[in-house]
């Protein structure tokens, strides 16, 4: 940016000092980054960042710091962990978020490099196996989700057992069923329109992908959700107050949080010894899984889902397709065999001797040629 003084002539604004510390520049940056990024990944940046970053380099200037350093702030961090050991993906998560930070530096200490371009590319990326197994562990069984929604029906107030149910009915993010409006349900067509999101700061956003869906109503969540709907209507009316815009408000009529409605979901299944692996994502995790488990094509999977196309559906519950795929293959069978006879008629046959040498004896391979007419 250029600065004009009041005698005309033109500065530049000077440059950052090139001697400021990794903790000082840390600081700065998380400043910067609150005004671009979502309370839920500025808090990600935060506490890794202050947990990781800092205390392996924090004392060296930012100008100093290679690649050398983040490969030791890494083995750090693994050595320091409870089990002497961190998943790739939380490796992963240091290494972008220090990239991250470094890159703002390069552009405003003016560097030469990132010193984490030059940190292997492979650390910290997740296999598919990885990627479904750690989606595996989450997923509930039939019978361990109608253990849930059977206990809240029980025990929980009437809305969070609305949005449990919800959730599990429709497999949407739970910031996007806690936005949700009177005016995105049609009960009548049994439709549900989602196109916003609620962050952890309790601002309205677009979906992740930005786009918005339609999906369809089950017969028991249209029943809840209208029974519902008179219930709050009821209630207002008695306190001469106009009810919400939003489905499942908060007593000053905003959009619920996920952190609060995550923290009764996870009392709800401890209380009937339910593994604590389960939270609430893992009520889509289920839905999704279930979905593939009854043979629904993929692609109406990820449409659903508001995945951005199949390659995510199938990267993280593709172990949830059938296995058995001994049915298909007899179909394709079928479906040829319906045009005819494939195999045709074979006649054995033996080769003839070598004719190079005929008292040679040659043993004959008997094989299977198609007959000529």
């Amino acid at each position: 940016m250029v600065l004009k003084p009041k005698g005309g002539q033109r500065r530049r604004r000077p440059v950052e000092p090139r001697n400021v510390s990794v903790t000082e520049f840390a600081r700065q940056w998380l400043e910067r980054e609150q005004v671009f990024v979502q309370p839920k990944t500025l808090a990600s940046f935060r506490e890794t960042t202050n947990r990781y970053i800092v205390p392996a380099i924090g004392l060296l200037q930012v100008r100093d710091v290679e690649s050398e350093d983040i490969d030791e702030m890494l083995q750090r961090a693994v050595a320091k962990s409870r089990k002497g050991q961190l998943s790739a993906n939380t490796l992963r998560i240091i290494r972008a978020t220090c990239s991250l930070m470094f890159k703002d530096a390069k552009k405003r200490l003016k560097l030469d490099r990132n010193p984490c371009a030059d940190v292997d590319m492979r650390l910290g990326k997740l296999s598919q196996t990885e990627r479904q197994k750690s989606v595996r562990n989450r997923v509930m069984s039939y019978e361990q989700l109608r253990r849930v929604l059977q206990a809240a029906k029980q025990t929980c107030t009437r809305r969070d057992f609305v949005v449990f149910l919800a959730l599990a009915e429709t497999g949407a993010r739970p910031c996007e069923v806690l936005a949700l409006q009177w005016s995105d349900l049609d009960v009548d067509n049994r439709r549900l329109r989602i196109e916003r999101a609620v962050t952890l700061g309790g601002q309205i956003r677009p979906t992740k992908t930005k786009a918005m869906r339609t999906v369809p109503l089950t017969v028991p969540l249209a029943e809840a959700l209208t029974s519902w709907r008179r219930h709050v209507e009821r209630t207002h009316a008695k306190a001469k107050l106009m009810p919400p815009s939003y489905v499942f408000a908060s007593r000053s009529g905003q959009a619920l949080q996920a952190k609060a409605i995550g923290r009764r979901f996870s009392t709800l299944t401890r209380s009937i010894g339910l593994p604590s692996s389960f939270t609430l994502y893992s009520l889509r995790h289920s839905f999704c899984s279930q979905l593939l488990d009854q043979g629904v094509k993929p692609v109406d999977v990820a449409r659903l889902m508001g995945h951005r196309n199949v390659t995510t559906t199938l990267t993280f519950y593709a172990d949830a397709l059938p296995k058995d795929d001994t049915q298909d293959i007899d179909r394709l069978t079928a479906a040829r065999q319906a045009l005819g006879d494939l195999n045709g008629d074979f006649v054995r046959t033996t080769p003839r001797g070598d004719l190079r040498n005929p008292t040679r004896r040659v043993a004959p391979r008997a094989g299977l040629e198609p007959a000529t007419p």
